[in-house]
């Protein structure tokens, strides 16, 4: 359970981090 957290937590902060520097159109 935990890897699959930290993976989920991994891919969030991705698509932040991603979403911050280059919005995608919603």
């Amino acid at each position: 359970n935990i890897v699959v957290h930290n993976e989920k937590e991994n891919a969030e902060q991705y698509i932040k981090r991603y979403t911050e520097a280059c919005p995608y159109p919603s």
